[in-house]
């Protein structure tokens, strides 16, 4: 009997991953800031990717590719609703001068343990009773980039917005 590819289809995808079911949760260490746990749901993130280098061996005129090391994009961005107090800005910005304070010309680290966190991780959730469905947990991660809010006369029926970039060494997929 010949198969169905319509009904194939549907019977692996089920209902599908959604972009839209996801939840960041992310620990800032204890130097930087006085909140010891920022557990927020932000308005954007994604789940990195990677990728595996090759080597070229050449032998003869011909070319054998074997495979390299992993390699991570090693930047992850997130958009962030801002409160009207600015407190989870205000987290940002405590890590980010903890990391290298202009004013004082000093860093408040003694070791890069200090300011990185391994509390970091982007949870894809189902989309019928948000379960989690994967993991993907971070290492050695900190904040490299706070952007700047937009403000303007014409921005209504809006919230504000800004985005945080973050290094980090790795990741790992927890099942």
């Amino acid at each position: 009997m010949a198969s169905n590819p319509v009904q194939d289809l549907k019977t692996k995808l089920a209902v599908g991953a959604r972009p839209n079911k996801y939840r960041i949760m992310l620990a800032a260490p204890v130097g930087p800031t006085d909140d010891s746990l920022l557990d927020v749901i932000c308005k954007g993130a994604s789940i990195p990717g990677k990728t595996i280098g090759t080597i070229d061996i050449f032998n003869q005129g011909r070319k054998l590719l074997i495979a390299g090391d992993a390699a991570f994009e090693n930047s992850w961005s997130l958009t962030f609703w801002d409160t009207e107090d600015h407190s989870l800005r205000k987290s940002f910005d405590k890590w980010l001068t903890f990391i290298d304070d202009k004013e004082k010309h000093q860093r408040g680290w003694k070791s890069h343990k200090d300011y990185t966190t391994e509390k970091a991780k982007v949870e894809q959730l189902s989309t019928i009773n948000n379960s989690v469905k994967a993991i993907y947990e971070f290492r050695n991660m900190f904040p490299t980039n706070m952007s700047a809010i937009d403000v303007a006369d014409d921005s209504n029926d809006t919230l504000e917005e800004f985005t945080v970039d973050f290094a980090y060494s790795h990741w790992v997929r927890i099942d």
